[in-house]
């Protein structure tokens, strides 16, 4: 499975360019273009991998915490709802995968930041990349 191009088609540009093409007429590809915008925003917070990154590239710290997890959490109540034509859940399906594995991801992401960023000698900020399957899979 290649992350990468994942991510380059569930990005912003992509969810822009179906906007776009809407006008003209792209009828009914509003929940399209909201599931793509949420999933870039989703890999944004999950690969944050510089102190200097910037709005939902930026590491997670005490400041921006609870506005991130408020966001993540958002998206994972989005991604439970989510159903297929015979209206059955995603999480239940046959291709759950993806959907289980970024609901585990977002929890595992709260909780372990929660406790880097609040335990007696704190982190500054935590990297989120740094915890991604991205390290294991180039080493």
């Amino acid at each position: 499975m290649s992350v990468k191009l994942a991510a380059q088609t569930l990005s912003t540009p992509v969810a822009d360019a179906i906007d776009f093409l809407r006008m003209i007429n792209f009828i009914g590809s509003e929940a399209t273009s909201k599931f793509i915008r949420k999933i870039d925003k989703l890999f944004d917070i999950c690969n944050s991998s510089s102190p200097k990154g910037r709005f939902s590239k930026s590491p997670l710290n005490l400041i921006n915490l609870e506005e991130r997890i408020a966001e993540v959490e958002a998206i994972a109540n989005y991604l439970r709802g989510l159903r297929d034509s015979n209206n059955k859940k995603l999480t239940d399906g046959r291709r759950k995968t993806a959907f289980i594995g970024f609901l585990v991801t977002i929890k595992y992401i709260i909780n372990l930041s929660r406790r880097l960023l609040n335990q007696d000698d704190p982190f500054k900020y935590v990297l989120t990349y740094k915890l991604s399957q991205d390290n294991l899979e180039t080493f």
